[in-house]
């Protein structure tokens, strides 16, 4: 644990970029530093309460030493890096048990917390998105263990931290082998308890917020799969006396305002179909929850290398406890999503870019669909091994 500590303290002070913070997540959170409430009510961020009420205290700390907005940020991450080591931390005791040796349990641990992508969360000012990805996949392990009321605990506190988290709910629910009912009530009574405040504290804030996460963006930027299809248009852009004609592409606003929706709606056909398969595994909806959370990110016009966190961790999760050896796949992965949107920089070409984007991202959502919906004999064998002995009465498979 102390380890975890150091590191992630390390990484916040490391990185000197606040990000979006400063419009996004700073109102607020300075206005509750500053004991007023109704003002950080009136100015919700585009999350929930649990990210602002975890980093509070460490704001007070920066504030206290007489800290400026840039290390009241720094501070505030600390506490949501440690939440993603913690998950490290989980997923290698689990792979101890499945009979793992320790160095790839040591490297699954730290891939979740130390990768190009967690590092760009931070320093694009999102680290709740790391907070909302560790709760989200915490929340998935303990259901496969039969935990159902903490994962259902985890799963409310996940629903609290980032609207996105709606997509880890049927995996979740699925994965558990009993108290499934019981399961989504500690996740609705959790989650509304820290949403409440903001719904019923500023109506109209929490309202335009809810609105905003719900819609896309007509403009589409090049690193997803709505790229290639969205229609072109020309802009004439003016900096000073210079003009110059760009060609952007960009969605109708009918079709950009059903995105986001039919992203969620997704995960209802594909949960179905892995659910209803004969040849399920549970650990498998590890591998749904890393479908989905990539599904996201492909066909979500504005796509950022932050909102590939959670599908990282539950890739790595997944494949810590149906492969053996290190996570090599994970690793290649999330420095390929890396490479594709910061690295490839040795082409200007947009369309290239989006290529390479999509090589990087697509063969692994294949992959992961292949092993979900035509899994081989081997796999359908392991199904009984993956919930505790003693809840193996709950089938796996019929």
């Amino acid at each position: 644990m102390g380890a975890i500590v150091a590191c992630a303290t390390l990484l916040a002070l490391a990185n000197t970029s606040a990000g979006d913070y400063p419009r996004d997540a700073a109102p607020a959170m300075n206005a509750l530093l500053d004991g007023d409430v109704s003002q950080a009510l009136a100015q919700q961020p585009l999350m929930g309460s649990l990210s602002l009420a975890v980093r509070y205290p460490f704001g007070v700390l920066a504030r206290a030493v007489g800290g400026d907005d840039l290390l009241v940020y720094q501070l505030g991450t600390i506490p949501c890096l440690v939440a993603v080591g913690l998950l490290g931390l989980a997923l290698a005791g689990l792979m101890r048990r499945r009979g793992q040796r320790p160095a790839a349990c040591a490297a699954a641990a730290a891939l979740c917390l130390v990768n190009p992508l967690t590092w760009e969360a931070i320093r694009l000012g999102h680290p709740e998105e790391l907070l909302g990805g560790a709760l989200c996949v915490g929340a998935a392990l303990a259901a496969l263990r039969g935990r159902w009321l903490a994962a259902g605990a985890l799963l409310g506190l996940a629903l609290a931290t980032k609207q996105w988290a709606v997509i880890a709910v049927l995996p979740v629910v699925a994965a558990a082998p009993a108290r499934r009912l019981g399961l989504v009530a500690v996740t609705v009574a959790v989650a509304g308890l820290l949403t409440a405040p903001l719904l019923f504290g500023n109506a109209t804030s929490f309202s335009k917020t809810a609105e905003q996460a719900a819609h896309s963006g007509e403009r589409v930027h090049p690193f997803n799969a709505v790229w290639p299809l969205a229609p072109t248009e020309d802009r004439v852009i003016a900096v000073g006396d210079d003009q110059s004609v760009v060609t952007v592409r960009v969605l109708p606003l009918s079709v950009s305002r059903l995105l986001h929706p039919a992203i969620v709606l997704l995960a209802l056909p594909l949960t179905a179909l892995w659910w209803f398969s004969r040849r399920r595994t549970p650990d498998d909806a590890l591998a749904l929850l890393a479908l989905l959370f990539l599904l996201r990110c492909l066909l979500d016009p504005v796509d950022n290398a932050y909102y590939h966190v959670p599908f990282l961790l539950a890739l790595v999760a997944w494949e810590g406890l149906t492969r053996r050896g290190a996570p090599i796949i994970s690793l290649a992965t999330a420095a390929a999503v890396y490479y594709a949107i910061y690295k490839a920089g040795w082409t200007d070409d947009v369309a290239a870019r989006n290529a390479i984007y999509l090589l990087a991202t697509v063969p692994v959502g294949l992959w992961l669909a292949a092993r979900l919906y035509l899994p081989s004999r081997r796999l359908r064998s392991r199904a009984a091994r993956s919930w505790p002995a003693s809840l193996q009465r709950a089938p796996a498979a019929h």
